[in-house]
């Protein structure tokens, strides 16, 4: 397994320290999303009231933070996208702007609403 080594001095802010960061945990996650199954709920999401509570689930082999919402029919992805400012003059301007990260969450919802970028039945899911 790999592992991220930490020493006093603290580590190199670059992006191959990004992208083992983010290869480690991808790796492992799916690994175990794969010996779960697809299209299943991991945790919570138990009816209280007319709400489902928060949770995780797997929909097309992604695990998914499930955000508490009205019990509906449809669960939506919504994607986000968070941009900010880069100083790629090197002159202390920070005027180009790019993504940095993207948030995916499942809840219901309507599968037209804006940032979702796909949905499904609920009763598409089986509880492991």
């Amino acid at each position: 397994m790999d592992k991220l080594i930490i020493s006093d001095e603290g580590y190199p802010g670059t992006n191959e320290f990004l992208a083992f960061s983010e290869k480690s945990s991808h790796d492992q996650i799916s690994a175990l999303v794969k010996a779960v199954g697809n299209n299943c709920i991991v945790s919570g999401m138990e009816v209280s009231g007319s709400n489902l509570t928060t949770g995780w689930l797997i929909y097309n082999n992604e695990l998914l933070p499930f955000e508490s919402s009205v019990v509906g029919t449809t669960i939506v992805i919504v994607e986000t996208t968070v941009s900010g400012g880069y100083d790629v003059a090197d002159d202390g301007n920070f005027r180009t702007v790019l993504p940095i990260w993207k948030t995916r969450v499942a809840k219901f919802g309507n599968p037209g609403d804006a940032d979702v970028v796909a949905s499904f039945a609920y009763n598409l899911l089986t509880r492991v």
